[in-house]
């Protein structure tokens, strides 16, 4: 590809599966046209960055497949996931959020910062985790609306 390197791998290893549909590590790899096992160390980790994110899916073990129309976010079983395990927890801790819903620790902390600006999450206190570190409690201020509005919609 010709494209500078400045404009970031995810977007180029992005490109590249949508062009490929069903694809494994080594033909990514070829397809961007890298050279050293940096990189393709690189391309190996953005590639479980974008599983995770729900953009790619497993066809089998070591062949992947891009799924249009997932850009831009994660798939909203991520973010019900996320919302299940605060409304079950009613107290909790992110740690906590991120161990039930199996979600990325940036998206979580990000989807907790927009419900409490929104004013559905509010800061219950600190307490100390297993590692002797503080660490915020969360709460959901009204259970039965936090239910409706994130976990009972049909989108």
């Amino acid at each position: 590809m010709n494209r500078p390197y400045h404009t970031g791998l995810t977007g180029r290893v992005r490109e590249a599966a949508r062009k490929m549909g069903e694809f494994n590590n080594s033909a990514m790899i070829n397809a961007l046209d890298l050279k050293t096992y940096k990189e393709a160390r690189r391309v190996r980790k953005v590639i479980k960055a974008l599983r995770k994110a729900g953009e790619i899916k497993n066809v089998r073990e070591g062949l992947y497949q891009y799924i249009p129309g997932m850009r831009y976010g994660r798939p909203s079983e991520i973010a019900k996931r996320i919302y299940r395990a605060m409304h079950v927890k009613g107290l909790f801790s992110a740690t906590e959020v991120i161990l039930l819903s199996e979600a990325d620790n940036r998206y979580t902390y990000r989807v907790i910062r927009r419900l409490m600006e929104c004013g559905d999450l509010e800061e219950a206190g600190t307490r100390r985790n297993v590692l002797n570190r503080k660490e915020v409690l969360f709460r959901v201020r009204h259970k039965d609306d936090f239910y409706l509005k994130y976990i009972a919609r049909k989108d």
